[in-house]
């Protein structure tokens, strides 16, 4: 039913009920009908009142500070000025690094800048050799490099559009689809999935074909999906790209997604469960089996975002997984999003989404039979795609084989433990967060991630951050609440990488506790954004991204 069919389906049914108790006459019985209906319909919208408070709390904050700025010109003034410092700064330090840019296009050909910028990738390219970068890199071994961008080379101008011309494109696309479906599809063989140019792609696809499935099944226009605030930000563009509806829920005290207030949130129009394995900020995998029982119990979709975890979790101890269950093994599982340009070591640009089966995949697809160019379908958002990102993800699987991705990931988990047990042993002014301690109070990480906080009011996490990044380290800022995570690599493994982010990491500490700098760098930026309204913040998020896609004139 529609959800108008289901309003008049709920109007009737009470109807029916009065009238026959209350009155021989069933026109009698309408207003009370009405009353009734309309009273819950209020209830329905106050309880959603309340479950969305704080998008409505940023709401209004957005709502105050347009209506300053267009009534009172002195506010949109001093807004203004604060832009036009913000882009005179950013613009400072971005022209630095850009005085020669081109700014149309050179007349002759210009090999020596062919040069200049290979000698520039080359000094880049240097602070993630050297380890001291979160993610970002996950592999970066020189023979893998070479290997995979020997077969990208070989099919640098192919399209995987075109099956007539590159058939090999599309074998080696299956092959890998099905490569990281047999890892985890539970026994199921019915998994199926596309490639697509990313986490951010398949999330939202994923989000896509759910909606797609609900509209045509049964009739939800307006659909709802239902996430934890860990859940990466490729959900919200995803909702708002596509018109539904996203219900965020709070965390449990472990940073997992709090399952009573899942179930609150539940209403006529939930189509999708969001799950994460690992979450992005503290690296917690959500309790997926309760979740995907859930999701099962009512019909409803569930997808795991297991971008970071996807060639991770299925090659780690299954004493250590047991308690995590995370993949097609689970029923109520329909979707799968897996990045192999992370732990697959593929280049930058690949991702899988997988599914239940065909049928689920099919709303996934773009079907357009009455263009008259022809017949027209794409898996992905996408038409055109680069068969070369597709033959060096294919490459990097091959080559690594079964082994060599389980050996790298049980490394990398073993090395994100030392950390977290080095951490929580030798810098007591930090805590942990995201991991599980023993009886002895040994910590153990979920994946990859190593999050960590200020266990004292001296320090500002933030400074921290600032100092680290003075020491060549560059970690991921993190907010809601304030801290700091390592996303462990194959360029964390060399115990020297491991040694100098926990000497560093003392130092920075030390230094931190003697420091009152709350005024430059990442500690402004997060000090600023935490006591304003989104909509202000945007403006200046938007005026950032503006500085970087510009040259100057």
């Amino acid at each position: 039913y529609s959800s108008w069919a289901r309003w008049i389906g709920g109007l009737w049914t009470p109807a029916a009920v009065a009238a026959t108790v209350l009155t021989k006459n069933k026109i009698e019985a309408i207003p009370l009908l009405v009353v009734t209906r309309c009273f819950l319909q209020v209830a329905v919208w106050l309880r959603r009142g309340v479950r969305d408070w704080r998008l409505i709390k940023g709401q209004i904050g957005n709502f105050i500070a347009r209506w300053a700025r267009a009534l009172v010109p002195a506010v949109e003034r001093e807004v203004e000025k604060a832009r036009a410092d913000l882009r005179k700064s950013l613009r400072g330090d971005n022209n630095k690094n850009r005085a020669d840019a081109l700014v149309t296009l050179p007349k002759e050909p210009k090999p020596q800048l062919l040069e200049k910028m290979l000698r520039i990738a080359a000094s880049e390219n240097q602070k993630w050799e050297n380890g001291l970068v979160s993610g970002a890199v996950y592999n970066g071994e020189p023979e893998h490099i070479k290997r995979t961008n020997e077969i990208a080379n070989a099919y640098a101008v192919a399209n995987p559009l075109h099956p007539d011309i590159w058939p090999s494109v599309n074998q080696m696309e299956a092959e890998v689809i099905s490569m990281t479906a047999r890892l985890l599809d539970g026994g199921d063989t019915g998994v199926c999935g596309a490639m697509t140019s990313g986490g951010t792609e398949s999330i939202v696809l994923a989000i896509k074909a759910h909606r797609d499935k609900f509209r045509a099944e049964r009739g939800i226009q307006r659909g709802e999906v239902i996430a934890c605030i860990t859940a990466h930000a490729a959900v919200d563009k995803a909702c708002d790209l596509l018109g539904l509806r996203l219900i965020k829920i709070p965390t449990t005290t472990d940073y997992k997604a709090n399952l009573k207030a899942m179930r609150s949130a539940l209403s006529s129009d939930t189509i999708l469960l969001y799950a994460s394995a690992p979450a992005f900020p503290q690296g917690a995998i959500d309790h997926i089996d309760a979740i995907a029982a859930l999701a099962f119990s009512l019909g409803l979709g569930c997808h795991v975002d297991c971008c970071l975890g996807g060639f991770i979790l299925p090659f780690l101890p299954k004493e250590h997984m047991k308690s995590k269950p995370f993949d097609f093994s689970l029923p109520g599982v329909t979707s799968m999003s897996v990045d192999t340009h992370k732990y697959g070591y593929a280049p930058k640009g690949t991702s899988v989404l997988l599914y239940r089966n065909t049928k689920i995949r099919h709303y996934m697809y773009f079907c357009f039979p009455n263009w008259t160019g022809g017949l027209y379908v794409t898996p992905t958002i996408a038409g055109s795609r680069s068969g070369a990102v597709i033959a060096a993800t294919w490459a990097s699987l091959v080559s690594l084989g079964y082994n060599g991705l389980q050996q790298r990931a049980l490394d990398i988990h073993h090395t994100a433990n030392v950390l977290a047990r080095r951490i929580s042993q030798e810098i007591p002014q930090l805590s942990l967060l995201g991991a599980s301690f023993d009886e002895n109070g040994v910590p153990t990480v979920d994946a990859m991630i190593v999050c960590f906080t200020t266990a004292v009011a001296t320090i500002n996490v933030y400074t921290l951050n600032d100092l680290l990044v003075k020491k060549g380290w560059s970690l991921n800022a993190l907010q809601y609440p304030p801290c700091l995570h390592l996303c462990c690599t194959v360029r964390t493994l060399p115990e020297s990488v491991q040694n100098k982010f926990i000497s560093d990491l003392k130092d920075a500490v030390s230094l931190a506790h003697s420091s009152n700098d709350g005024g430059h760098g990442s500690a402004a930026i997060y000090g600023m954004a935490s006591s304003m309204p989104a909509g202000p913040v945007s403006d200046i998020m938007c005026c950032y991204t503006d500085i970087q896609l510009e040259v100057p004139l």
